[in-house]
């Protein structure tokens, strides 16, 4: 009888023991993003940080560099720590080379260097031949194109040092829209998906943010399952470890949050999404960013950085963030920084004070007080080879062979002020226009043929092909 008892007892016991560990009805069970990172390391260093450098690190600084002013204020803020990260675009490939290594040598903690093109990079930099944006790709009937063109999308960022990418993608059209999104691939979901997945095992494998772009409907449903099932396409990325998530600006108007609290946004993709990564968003020209930081955006994407940083400094002193808010995003972007380095961040530590000519610590016999550690900038010169690469690059990516491609789109680029007028005829006629320019377009079979022979970032292996050559 005792024996039974004591059987019955553990059964209990063990019963008990697992329905604990049971996640709470509505709570999704997600493999957490940037596994495998210092995570002590990171701790130290946020703990080292001073209340302005821990405000930077929100900011994706859409960056002007269009003349020598705007430059030097990118530099200076860069180089005093007020910026996590920059978008650099509508330059010529050469002067963005030489900015981001700049900024990378001038920066006590690393940046990212980001990208919102979905196709290819050629279309962020001037002088460069103009790719077909994802309409126009998503018309053309071949999938080993797609992929070849995806590949070299990515090994192009590693060439570039991007690796903070919006690449893969999520969008889909909204019906309530009077106009044709470019910015979309396929109408069917699960051939985005299936795009979706491509992309994004590559940026992963390649230890590139992919920020997937983008959230843009909150399911307001009660029952658990139904609601799982409706946010089906995000969950299973999510439940992948996905590190980035860019909230479309629809789901943060106030007319979707009326009558919720500030911050429902980030604890609806806590609690029914599992999320963990970074949430971001991009704030229109003049946008007020203080809704988003409340809604609890870890990175902010926008051309006016300084309007950022002020509006945070503001939140902390009425309350309406509190410091440890703060950390807890900063820590998730230190985090993200430290898997792209390879689960380390390439900073140095030091708890001694430092000469300001030499950098290196200055030594006392015994130090009395604990001193704050801190992140010591290890200034580096510019490789000798640098301008070498900076040729190679260029040289590579003004191949006149990728002609052919932007050359063959040239029909399908006719569409496209049609797609962004609010007037155009119908966006059912737009769509089809561009899928049977885009059927005549793959049918002349350079695209097929011509291109899968052609080396997928030749800078990288040697295979620069002059202009004109």
């Amino acid at each position: 009888m005792f024996k039974t008892f004591i059987r019955v007892f553990g059964l209990l016991l063990l019963l008990a023991i697992f329905s604990c560990k049971r996640p709470l009805p509505g709570v999704v069970e997600a493999v957490p993003p940037f596994s495998g990172t210092d995570t002590a390391q990171v701790d130290i260093v946020l703990s080292g940080l001073s209340l302005e450098e821990k405000i930077g690190q929100l900011i994706l600084w859409d960056a002007p560099m269009q003349d020598s002013l705007s430059q030097q204020e990118v530099y200076q803020k860069t180089a005093a720590g007020l910026i996590g990260g920059v978008l650099i675009h509508n330059v010529h490939l050469a002067e963005f080379l030489y900015a981001t290594d700049s900024l990378r040598r001038s920066a006590s903690l690393p940046l990212f260097i980001g990208t919102n093109e979905k196709v290819s990079l050629h279309n962020q930099f001037k002088g460069q031949l103009p790719f077909p944006l994802p309409a126009a790709m998503a018309a053309i009937d071949s999938t080993a194109l797609h992929v070849y063109l995806e590949q070299k999308y990515v090994a192009d960022c590693k060439t570039l040092g991007i690796n903070f990418a919006l690449a893969p993608t999520l969008k889909t059209d909204n019906p309530a829209s009077q106009s044709f999104d470019f910015q979309i691939f396929e109408e069917k979901e699960a051939a985005t998906d299936e795009r979706f997945w491509r992309m994004y095992q590559l940026l992963q494998s390649n230890r590139i943010l992919a920020v997937a772009d983008n959230f843009s409907k909150f399911e307001f449903i009660e029952n658990d399952s139904l609601r799982r099932v409706a946010l089906k396409r995000y969950l299973t990325k999510v439940n992948e470890g996905l590190g980035g998530l860019l909230l479309d600006n629809s789901v943060l108007s106030l007319d979707t949050l009326e009558g919720l609290p500030p911050t429902y946004p980030k604890s609806y993709l806590n609690k029914f999404l599992g999320f963990k990564g970074l949430m971001v968003v991009q704030l229109d020209l003049d946008e007020s960013p203080e809704m988003k930081l409340l809604a609890g955006a870890d990175m902010l994407i926008s051309e006016n950085a300084g309007e950022i940083f002020r509006t945070v400094q503001t939140l902390l002193e009425t309350g309406k963030i509190t410091e440890l808010d703060l950390n807890q995003r900063v820590r998730r972007v230190l985090l993200a920084k430290s898997w792209v380095n390879g689960g380390k961040l390439p900073v140095k530590l030091s708890i001694l004070p430092h000469d300001s000519v030499s950098h290196k610590p200055v030594k006392f016999v015994s130090i009395s007080e604990k001193r704050q550690p801190k992140v010591v900038h290890d200034y580096k010169p510019r490789s000798a080879k640098f301008d070498a690469k900076v040729d190679k690059t260029v040289c590579y990516f003004e191949d006149p062979r990728w002609g052919f491609l932007s050359a063959s789109c040239l029909k399908i680029r006719w569409c496209w002020p049609v797609m962004n007028k609010k007037s155009c005829p119908s966006k059912k006629y737009t769509a089809l226009t561009i899928r049977y320019l885009g059927i005549q377009t793959a049918h002349l079979g350079i695209l097929k043929g011509y291109f899968q022979n052609m080396p997928i970032s030749g800078v990288l292996d040697g295979q620069c092909q002059p202009p004109g050559s």
